[in-house]
């Protein structure tokens, strides 16, 4: 039938190429998008170095600062999802912490056609409500019965007086206090607690103790023997 219809024979070999030439082409082009693929899946990797305080206080900022890889990229810092809620705010580089807890930060780079974007990066700074401070107080390391010291201390930055009062180690009676001024009644050990409130920025100051070993009385003068014998 071929021999007989030559231009059904032509047909059916222009058909063929043709078939295979569709055939190469779609083979070429899944060729190179392979490729493409691969390139881009080997693209070498940069990290990111990051570090932060890890405590800090409200009312407070600092400045993040990391290094990232070869893409020259900025590395970009975002409040991570895992944050306490409204614990911290950023603004660029600069972190500002706005409550108590837990204040996590992401910080991610970009890449370009040579380098895949670097791994995210997180740390955690844990947020307190208030600076610390602390009580300089020393107290007279001996007393007698019947006498008194004035008691001075200096405190911190809330701006709190400095309170004192007898300690539950002190000997009982041994001494009393009212405001800053401390009476020996008993020998013994007197022991003098001094406390700092703190406020919405400074944290209670800790406990200062200072003890005073307390002597008797001491004894009148006696008069001479000569003295008593001397007629009046």
């Amino acid at each position: 039938m071929a021999s007989g219809r030559p231009d059904l024979w032509r047909a059916a070999k222009a058909g063929t190429a043709a078939a295979f030439c569709l055939a190469g082409a779609v083979a070429g082009i899944g060729l190179y998008f392979g490729n493409l693929a691969y390139i881009r899946a080997t693209k070498p990797t940069q990290s990111i170095s990051f570090t932060v305080p890890a405590a800090a206080v409200v009312d407070s900022s600092a400045a993040l600062s990391a290094t990232g890889g070869g893409s020259g990229n900025p590395v970009v810092f975002s409040v991570g999802p895992s944050s306490g809620p409204g614990v911290c705010t950023l603004s660029g580089d600069t972190v500002t912490y706005t409550a108590v807890g837990t204040c996590v930060i992401d910080a991610n780079q970009a890449g370009n056609a040579t380098y895949a974007a670097a791994p995210q990066v997180q740390r955690t700074i844990t947020v307190s409500k208030t600076k610390p401070q602390s009580i300089s107080f020393t107290t007279p390391a001996l007393g007698t019965v019947n006498g008194s010291a004035t008691l001075s201390a200096t405190g911190g930055g809330s701006g709190n007086p400095v309170v004192f009062s007898v300690g539950p180690s002190s000997g009982p009676g041994v001494c009393t206090v009212s405001g800053d001024s401390v009476v020996f009644t008993a020998a013994g050990s007197c022991v003098i607690d001094a406390n700092q409130a703190g406020n919405a920025t400074y944290a209670a100051a800790p406990q200062v103790q200072q003890t005073i070993t307390v002597t008797g009385a001491l004894s009148p003068p006696v008069a001479s023997s000569e003295e008593s014998t001397i007629p009046r």
